[in-house]
């Protein structure tokens, strides 16, 4: 990062080189960042905590860029690829008689697969739900124990959790996002 906040230099990209048919990881030349970040929370009456945050990145590429294979890639004023302009979570905590249950649900952007923004990536919601128990005072043997059940990506939403290129492949790699799954977890404090 040079001097000025939120600007780059030389940011390393995966681009598409259309003269040699094929990916190469191409440094750009600067790079302009800035975002806000927004969190929230509040707990309304006894044993319930609402939580909520709000995101805004902007990452544009601010000069076209020149291949290895001389070839022109208009990037200039573009969004940087796998870079969501946009990311919300929500939720809520309730807790009554040592059991809580916590729903989150979680919004990513649009993204784009490519520095010249000619693919993209559509947004995406998961859901997860935890569900919990804390023993507290029913038995010795088990105070201050907890057992929770998380059930992540509940719905089991189909998305594309990163975007991957590499210079030997000739397209972009998506990396699916986990599929549904159930995580159980005890804990003790000591």
């Amino acid at each position: 990062m040079d001097s000025n906040d939120g600007e780059y230099n030389n940011k390393l990209l995966t681009v598409w080189d259309p003269v040699v048919n094929r990916t190469v990881r191409q440094a750009v030349g600067r790079t302009r960042v800035y975002g806000a970040e927004l969190q929230a929370g509040a707990s309304p009456v006894r044993g319930l905590e609402l939580f909520g945050s709000y995101s805004y990145n902007h990452a544009e590429l601010r000069s076209n860029l020149q291949t290895a294979a001389n070839a022109f890639v208009p990037t200039a004023g573009k969004q940087t690829p796998d870079t969501p302009q946009t990311l919300l979570k929500g939720g809520f905590s309730y807790t009554l008689f040592g059991a809580t249950i916590t729903p989150v649900a979680k919004y990513v952007g649009p993204r784009f697969g490519d520095a010249a923004n000619l693919y993209r990536v559509p947004s995406y919601f998961t859901t997860d739900l935890t569900v919990g128990y804390e023993f507290k005072e029913r038995s010795a043997a088990l105070k201050e124990t907890t057992l929770s059940l998380s059930f992540l990506n509940l719905f089991n939403r189909k998305y594309a959790a990163a975007i991957a290129g590499f210079e030997d492949q000739q397209a972009l790699s998506f990396l699916v996002g986990p599929p549904r799954a159930i995580v159980v977890k005890i804990g003790r404090r000591f």
